[in-house]
């Protein structure tokens, strides 16, 4: 009887050395694909994980959380969608930014034993993504305005207009695309009459898109009125010389002469803006008088351009 019992206990420690030669060198990585991954082995934890289905809107950053029903120490997590490998992680979330309809489906996400690589638990829910019909179209609070202007001065048209998502902008002349005009705001220096034709801008959104009303901009070259042939005249009867020199005013570096008593405004400044809703830049402009004296200053007005990109310019430097 002794000696049968020392035989079985031979037998099962034989059998144990067996198996451990067996799995010497065996690699304990866990696999990357679903098909590869093995049996839970609940030996390591009792843990379970838990994952709710979650539903988000198109466009916005899509959520999912999982949570383990007990403490594991150096976890890893896989995460799987319709069977393929998304990303490792330690994080018991996930997140897709910008999300698209296309990311709708079956989620995974499996728990492994940060030690060993054995898979603790896993389990998936479902993640739908929506329209979102919560985007509104553009619409403009403030139009393009018609203007006549003489050739040298600068053409300044802006608008307004509201939508979520914020709009983009395109700037338009006789129909065609301006290039790189893609702000609120259109400044054209330095006119000439070639400037001169029907501007209109459309905003655009998800949500569809919308034309302002034209703004007809017109350029005027002024000219010299023709001088009329006087009679001849004796020494004795012939007036003095007129100094016809104080009838215009020459704008600098060009061959441009204003009549006497034309205002003429500056370009609009921005050294000393200030920014009012985010999108309204306030400057200022000088205004001048053409008198027999050349130019002199009348006064200093407001102007108001409608921009976004400006006005995050003019907060930068007034810091």
């Amino acid at each position: 009887m002794k000696s049968q019992s020392r035989m079985f206990a031979t037998i099962v420690c034989l059998t144990s050395l067996l198996v451990l030669f067996q799995n010497c060198g065996k690699s304990s990585e866990a696999p990357s694909t679903i098909s590869d991954l093995g049996k839970i082995d609940s030996s390591l934890s009792l843990a379970s994980l838990s994952m709710a289905d979650q539903t988000h809107l198109e466009g916005k950053t899509a959520w999912l959380f999982v949570t383990s029903s007990e403490f594991v120490k150096d976890a890893k997590l896989k995460w799987f969608k319709s069977g393929v490998l998304l990303s490792e992680t330690t994080q018991f979330s996930l997140s897709i930014p910008d999300a698209k309809l296309s990311d709708t489906g079956k989620y995974k996400v499996q728990l492994f034993d940060g030690v060993t690589n054995q898979l603790i638990a896993e389990t998936e829910a479902q993640l739908t993504i929506i329209e979102d019909n919560s985007a509104t179209p553009p619409i403009f609070n403030s139009q393009p305005e018609s203007q006549k202007l003489i050739a040298g001065t600068n053409l300044l048209l802006s608008v307004n207009a509201i939508g979520s998502p914020e709009p983009s902008f395109q700037w338009h002349k006789n129909g065609v695309a301006i290039p790189e005009a893609t702000d609120s705001t259109l400044l054209i220096e330095n006119v000439d009459q070639s400037h001169s034709g029907s501007y209109t801008i459309v905003a655009t959104n998800s949500a569809g898109s919308v034309t302002s009303s034209a703004a007809v901009i017109q350029i005027e070259v002024p000219t010299q009125p023709p001088v009329e042939e006087e009679e001849t005249a004796t020494e004795e009867e012939k007036p003095p010389e007129e100094n016809t020199s104080g009838h215009y005013c020459k704008v600098p570096n060009s061959n441009i002469e204003i009549p006497l008593g034309v205002l003429v405004e500056d370009r609009c400044s921005f050294k000393q803006a200030h920014c009012l809703a985010d999108f309204m830049v306030v400057g200022y402009k000088d205004v001048y008088s053409c008198t027999e004296n050349g130019f002199e200053y009348v006064s200093s007005e407001k102007c108001v351009v409608f921009s976004r990109r400006l006005c995050r310019d003019v907060r930068r430097n007034n810091k």
